[in-house]
């Protein structure tokens, strides 16, 4: 007589459980994954945009400055002054 061996039983989605919870785990594992580089691509982005648009009067940022310095350059033209 041949021996009776426990045969994991299938799962509805047709995959032994070992399976299941391995692409499970996988799945969980991307999403976490995901999660940490989305915290971290918008640290390093709130970081650029901090530095781009100060307003701080004694370190403007990048953008402020140069918008700055176009105003005062439009300001100094002289319609009158013939090139």
């Amino acid at each position: 007589m041949k021996s009776l061996k426990a045969r994991p039983t299938a799962s509805p989605s047709g995959l032994c459980p070992s399976k299941l919870t391995t692409k499970r785990r996988s799945k969980g594992q991307a999403i976490l994954e995901y999660i940490l580089l989305l915290t971290v691509s918008m640290g390093i982005a709130a970081i650029i945009i901090k530095s781009l648009v100060s307003r701080n009067p004694d370190s403007p940022g990048a953008l402020l400055y140069r918008w700055d310095h176009i105003n005062k350059e439009i300001g100094r033209d002289d319609p009158n002054k013939s090139k």
